[in-house]
């Protein structure tokens, strides 16, 4: 990753590769959704750790780690991320954060869609 100490260029650079992600997953490709939310949460997983007071990045991770749950076939797999992406949301949730914001709203649908899937999903 180019300039990985220049945090601003790595959130633009995750979200690209979130994009990219989003992309393919319309197409139907899951594999190639899967890979280009694989980089994007490379990145965001450091930035949201390193900045846990930014809001934004914390979003941006929820938002990916939510993708990666409806991208994978695999329920154990997307049953850890919905768990990750869920503890973000409802912190979130809780600090009034992104309050009326209907993306965020979607971000909560989706992680309840996600968590319907994975509840029907067989037992391994």
């Amino acid at each position: 990753t180019a300039n990985p100490s220049n945090f601003s260029w790595q959130s633009d650079l995750s979200e690209t590769y979130q994009k990219l992600g989003e992309v393919a997953m319309t197409a139907g490709k899951l594999d190639n959704a899967r890979a280009w939310f694989d980089k994007a949460l490379a990145i965001r997983k450091p930035l949201a750790t390193a900045s846990s007071s930014n809001t934004g990045w914390q979003r941006d991770l929820c938002t990916t780690l939510t993708r990666m749950a409806s991208a994978t076939s695999n329920p154990d797999e997307a049953a850890r991320y919905r768990r990750e992406a869920r503890v973000i949301y409802e912190q979130l949730q809780r600090g009034g954060f992104f309050r009326g914001d209907h993306k965020f709203a979607r971000l909560g649908a989706e992680l309840a869609q996600v968590a319907a899937r994975v509840g029907k999903a067989p037992a391994r």
